[in-house]
Order: structure tokens, then C-alpha cells, then sequence
């Protein structure tokens, strides 16, 4: 099961939610399960790159690329097996869209054996991603990137996460935004701090410049046809936070939920879920979410 976290997040944003669900998974089926969880280029341990010359490219597609050279290396020093569950999360969710895409192609005759041999998976969660393209200028996207360049801005170290916290409430007010804290704003904040290597407090774990144009890729990759035409043998649950803005700011939002709607009333190999939370309800209400993956591990029973 590989997990892929969204922009200004880590791997560690869902360490948590990723052993309770491969703890499901393997209480279910009567299988172990492994959990492989991605930092993504310019997040986590992917940033700063260990070679300094090399560039981070913050182009979904890419990353698609970057994510399936990972699994391929693993799998061939015999670190995981074949790749039965994806998990992604925003950014993140858009990623597992592509491997789908790609890992389908190979599956369906493609020469790349190496892809092939990963497996094809059965199914694929996408929480709160769009898989249409996206307005950038709808107020969740411009607010996200002015918010992550001010957040750079930011001296640093910190001596602890609750100087972080403060951090961004002290640009939230200033930005407008209100003073309030929303409640996946101290896990988030702690998933993407690091130990200070050069002294004493704590420091970034990310790249302000890569996830911006990270968002503006979000913006204008376009996986329809996945959702459209779901690869064979794979399941594809898009997961919807009730509260998210992210589908009712941008004009073509209902019409993509019209499309998953459709497509799981016809049998296409899609399904449409809502749950309650904002674009972080995986961090708000893990236990929603994860009740909801237990019925994934209910579909492979046996």
C-alpha cells in the first residue's frame, strides 16, 4: 500500500493513518501488508536533494516518473512487493492518478517490464484531488501559494513546533484570514519540521519555491481520462471532504463530481465519497477516513 502526501506536507503527515490502515488491511484479509510512504521532491526527506546540482521538478507528470523509479528500485531489492493499494492525498492524490495511468499501460501489454512486474493495482483512493483541470485562480489556490511564499519569509530556526504554530497564525491575521487555529495546522506543521542540522531548534522540511510550482502543475494536469476510462482490474475511490473549497470555488467542480457520480452509477470502475472535513480530513477526522478504507480491505477479502 504506498501512500503519497499533498503540498507542505511529508511522508510523516500520515505515518499514523498508514499503520492503522495496513493493520485493517491485514486483520481483513488474513494477509500482511506493507505500507510504503513517499516523501515527494521538494518535501520531507526529498528536501534539500542529496546531490545540491540536481533540480527538483515540481511538474506532477514528473513526479509521476519520480515516485515509479522509487517503487522499481525497491521492488527489485526486494524491499515490497507488488503494488495493490495506492493512497494519495491532494497533490499527492493527482500523483497516484498518473502511477495508475502508467502502471495500467504497462499491465495491458506495454514493454516496460519492470513497471509490469509492480503489479497492477486494485484500487486507488484519490482523497480531495481534482483530476480536471483547475482554475488558479480560485481563492484556495492563490491564498495556498501568497500563503507558502509569506510562510518562507519567515526567519527560522524555530525553538519548537508552538513557534511555528505562531508563526502562521501571526500571518493568518495579517493576511486576513482570521486568528483562529484550524485543527490539522499543529500535525501538519510538526510532519514538516526537522531538526536544526547546523545548531540548536528546528528548520523547514520543505521548499516554498517547488511547492508553488507545485500548486500551478495541480492547476493544469489534466487525468480525465483515468477517471473516464479506469484501467482494468482497478477501482478508483475519490474521496471528497463535504467542507472543502476546492470543488465548489472552481466552475468546472460539479461537473466533475457529475462525471464520478456517473461513473459509479454505470459500473465503471469508480466511486464517488463524502466525508466530513475540509481538504485535511484525513488529519481531522482520521477515523472517518479510515472506517472508509476498511471497506476497500472488505473488497479484497478472500
Amino acid at each position: 500500500m504506498v501512500f503519497l502526501h499533498g503540498v507542505k506536507s511529508s511522508s510523516a503527515t500520515y505515518t499514523e493513518l498508514a499503520q492503522q490502515a495496513i493493520n485493517n488491511y491485514s486483520s481483513v484479509t488474513g494477509q500482511p501488508w506493507q505500507a510504503v510512504l513517499v516523501d515527494l521532491p521538494g518535501h520531507g526527506a526529498s528536501w534539500p536533494p542529496e546531490d545540491p546540482n540536481t533540480g527538483v521538478s515540481p511538474n506532477i507528470k514528473d513526479m509521476v516518473e519520480t515516485v515509479l523509479a522509487t517503487l522499481v528500485t525497491g521492488h527489485k531489492e526486494g524491499k515490497w512487493g507488488r503494488v495493490d493499494v495506492l493512497v494519495g492525498h491532494s497533490t499527492g492524490g493527482l500523483v497516484v492518478l498518473g502511477l495508475a495511468e502508467r502502471l495500467g499501460q504497462a499491465a495491458a501489454g506495454g514493454k516496460n517490464k519492470e513497471l509490469a512486474a509492480l503489479g497492477m493495482p486494485k484500487q486507488v483512493w484519490v482523497l480531495d484531488a481534482r483530476a480536471f483541470l483547475i482554475n488558479p485562480d480560485i481563492p484556495a489556490v492563490t491564498g495556498f501559494i501568497a500563503f507558502a511564499g509569506a510562510l518562507q519569509s519567515v526567519p527560522q530556526p524555530y525553538e519548537s513546533v508552538d513557534d511555528l504554530v505562531k508563526a502562521v497564525l501571526a500571518l493568518q491575521k495579517a493576511s486576513g484570514m482570521g486568528e483562529a487555529e484550524a485543527p490539522w495546522l499543529r500535525p501538519v506543521c510538526f510532519s514538516t519540521m526537522k531538526p536544526n542540522p547546523s545548531g540548536p531548534g528546528y528548520v523547514r522540511q520543505y521548499d516554498a519555491e517547488t511547492i508553488t510550482q507545485m500548486m500551478r502543475s495541480f492547476c493544469i494536469t489534466d487525468f480525465t481520462a483515468v477517471i473516464s476510462h479506469p484501467p482494468a482490474g482497478c477501482t478508483i475511490h475519490s474521496v471528497v471532504g463535504r467542507d472543502s473549497t476546492l470543488w465548489p470555488e472552481d466552475a468546472r467542480g460539479p461537473e466533475e463530481l457529475a462525471l464520478l457520480q456517473h461513473q459509479e452509477e454505470s459500473g465503471a470502475g469508480v466511486r464517488l465519497h463524502k466525508i466530513d472535513g475540509d481538504h485535511f480530513f484525513g488529519i481531522t477526522h482520521k477515523e472517518e477516513l479510515l472506517a472508509l478504507l476498511a471497506t476497500g480491505a472488505e473488497e479484497l477479502k478472500g
